[in-house]
């Protein structure tokens, strides 16, 4: 990993290695520094080691529907200062989103774009200054439907694609 500052660090926990590959490479790429790791046990001890400006994870990291990603949601909300956490998950179940939001998610996302991650990340991180100094470009991002201060609430899931 290129540093351990907390102001400029993201992890992403994702099992799908091809897809966890292309995740990191494009959002390196754009400025941002990205740990990875495959499997809950490795995100909990990532998570314990140093401090993360952003926590993006996957739902299910067994393939086997188990919700394990949850965890790496409430471990993360436990941290101070406490990261921006993205669940980034093919399941639009609404209890599933609504369980990630009461344990501490900012936002729920269907996979998707990375192009779109990346914005919905500098919108959340702009509005979390103090913990993104060294992010290239997070205050001058403009994201067409997205403003700093919005609501990210299971109630305002319509409003963030999340419906």
């Amino acid at each position: 990993m290129a540093g351990t500052s907390p102001r400029g660090t993201l992890l992403l926990v994702e099992d799908d290695a091809s897809f966890a590959f292309c995740a990191a490479e494009f959002l390196s790429r754009r400025g941002f520094e990205v740990a990875h790791a495959r499997d809950l046990d490795s995100a909990l001890v990532l998570l314990a080691a140093q401090r993360w400006a952003a926590v993006v994870t996957d739902l299910d990291l067994t393939g086997r529907q188990t919700r394990d990603g949850l965890e790496v949601v409430a471990t993360a909300a436990r941290f101070e200062p406490r990261p921006v956490i993205f669940v980034w998950t093919s399941s639009s179940a609404t209890e599933v989103r609504q369980e990630a939001f009461r344990l501490g998610a900012d936002l729920v996302v269907e996979k998707g774009s990375l192009w779109d991650l990346e914005a919905r990340l500098r919108v959340c991180l702009a509005e979390r200054p103090s913990r993104v100094a060294s992010w290239p470009g997070v205050e001058s991002v403009p994201v067409p439907g997205l403003t700093a201060g919005s609501e990210k609430t299971p109630e305002s899931a319509s409003a963030w694609g999340e419906a």
